[in-house]
């Protein structure tokens, strides 16, 4: 669970976050539960300097205003929630509000570190992968 040194977990608007699972560029992202359905689901947070810059934040707004469509392919994350909230701990606010995205959880989903593990992808498997990459890109479009 994330927890501060207090001990308390912190929550994001109706998510509870149980434990960070990566971090970025951009952000980190979280495992967490979805305390309306109990559902673990992934809580993507943007780094707070990210969001003040304005053209972040009308990328962002497209982002979820595409993301609002049903999307429904097998290759396609789809953004369930999102907005700008602040990361609470016992019902108080700690630091600046942050975007935030929330999507079904995909478990392995680190394509590196997919390639890594399996030291490799034979042609015939790599070309499924990207086969499958481009069927979604071409579904978005």
């Amino acid at each position: 669970m994330v927890e501060s040194k207090s001990g308390s977990a912190k929550t994001l608007g109706n998510y509870k976050l149980l434990k960070k699972l990566g971090e970025g560029g951009f952000g980190k992202v979280f495992l967490a539960i979805d305390l309306e359905s109990g559902e673990h689901v992934a809580v993507k947070t943007f780094k707070p300097d990210k969001g003040e810059k304005a053209k972040f934040k009308k990328s962002f707004e497209a982002e979820c205003e595409a993301a609002k469509q049903e999307l429904e392919h097998p290759n396609v994350l789809v953004i369930e929630a999102a907005g700008l909230l602040p990361i609470k701990q016992n019902n108080e606010a700690i630091g600046k509000p942050v975007y935030y995205t929330v999507s079904k959880l995909a478990e392995n989903s680190e394509a590196f570190e997919f390639v890594e593990a399996a030291e490799g992808l034979k042609d015939r498997y790599a070309r499924t992968l990207f086969g499958q990459l481009m069927s979604a890109v071409a579904y978005i479009h």
